[in-house]
């Protein structure tokens, strides 16, 4: 495109895209086989965005953190990826293109971790910034899940499991048991005893807390 000035004919093996201006819309960096970079200026006009920058607990770069935008009726995620082809990288900020939209009503930061920070009525046309210890966080479903086997285990439980609890147990431990049985038939001794060490680990447990279920041998 003449207008664009993307007509300047190039070998080019990366590309990547940031605000290089910081006025909202994204600009290109392309690399060239032996001879300059070419930069490309995005002035796009009458467009609102929002931006994030994110800093993980220890100061580092959380790769892999996702952000959740609602707005409008709308619904938008991305997730934080630096990677872009050979040898490329974009920059670490999350930036989303709002159209027309003024605010956004609901913001969710789902870290690497498994917990959540939630943001609510952000303007539009902002870069911001979140740190993992400066927001309150809250309990995803993935931390939920993993709440039986822990239970499971744990010599502080005091509440005997329900039985929904232990028959998704017993799946997970067979489904262990049978991954470790599959492991020693190919011929991987190390990763079977691996599978069968972490099922015997809670299996045990399991097995008490099943009799005690079949003969209703709990304590009121």
């Amino acid at each position: 495109n003449t207008e664009w000035g993307l007509d300047e004919k190039t070998f080019s093996n990366g590309v990547v895209y940031s605000d290089l201006d910081n006025d909202g819309d994204l600009d290109l960096v392309v690399n060239n086989l032996e001879d300059r970079a070419s930069i490309y200026r995005n002035n796009s006009l009458n467009t609102n965005f929002i931006g994030f920058e994110l800093t993980a607990k220890d100061n580092q770069i959380p790769v892999g953190t996702r952000i959740h935008l609602k707005y409008s009726g709308k619904y938008q995620m991305q997730e934080l990826n630096l990677s872009r082809g050979y040898l490329s990288s974009v920059s670490p900020r999350i930036h989303f293109g709002l159209g027309d939209t003024p605010s956004v009503e609901e913001v969710i930061v789902e870290w690497p971790d498994g917990t959540q920070s939630k943001l609510e009525n952000i303007q539009s046309n902002t870069y911001n910034k979140i740190a993992y210890n400066e927001i309150s966080t809250i309990k995803t479903n993935k931390k939920e899940v993993l709440e039986p086997i822990k239970a499971l285990v744990s010599s502080e439980n005091k509440e005997p499991l329900s039985t929904v609890e232990k028959i998704t147990a017993l799946i997970l431990l067979l489904t262990v048991g049978f991954l470790g049985i599959h492991k020693f038939y190919l011929g991987q001794i190390g990763l079977g005893i691996l599978y069968l060490f972490t099922g015997g680990l809670f299996g045990i447990g399991l097995i008490i807390d099943l009799i005690k279920l079949l003969t209703n041998n709990y304590e009121k």
